[in-house]
């Protein structure tokens, strides 16, 4: 019993790892997010707008049309809004084929490089209609 207490308790590199790789993996991408958020700033300050014009999601596309394609940058702002929002519904009807609830969604929006290889390889199986036929 000592021995199995013993080892259970200098068992630690693995989480460690993780915990190491995670922190890392979480400093890179602050690194990233903090390098576009100051580079969308600026971009906008040199365009003439205020800097937070860029790091406004909808707000920072519908100016870029609107000075590229002024005649239609309503069109194309709704246009970026519909092939997200048909990202996401395309994300839920995947999960939905595996039997997966809104969490599993939301991971596969926000977190692909995740979600998808657990659903590739991991113990998940289809439960959605046969495949069409592809001739």
């Amino acid at each position: 019993m000592l021995a199995t207490v013993v080892q259970l308790e200098t068992d630690s590199g693995g989480g460690a790892a993780g915990a190491l790789f995670g922190g890392a993996f979480f400093i890179v991408w602050l690194a990233f997010l903090a390098v576009y958020l100051v580079s969308a700033w600026k971009l906008w300050e040199k365009m003439g707008d205020p800097g937070w014009m860029g790091i406004v999601p909808i707000l920072n596309y519908y100016r870029i049309y609107q000075r590229t394609r002024s005649d239609q940058a309503v069109l194309w702002t709704i246009g970026s809004v519909i092939c997200c929002i048909g990202a996401f519904v395309a994300m839920f009807d995947l999960a939905k084929l595996f039997g997966k609830d809104i969490v599993w969604t939301l991971g596969l929006i926000f977190l692909p490089f995740i979600f998808l290889p657990m659903l590739a390889f991991g113990s998940a199986t289809y439960v959605g209609p046969p495949a069409p036929s592809l001739s």
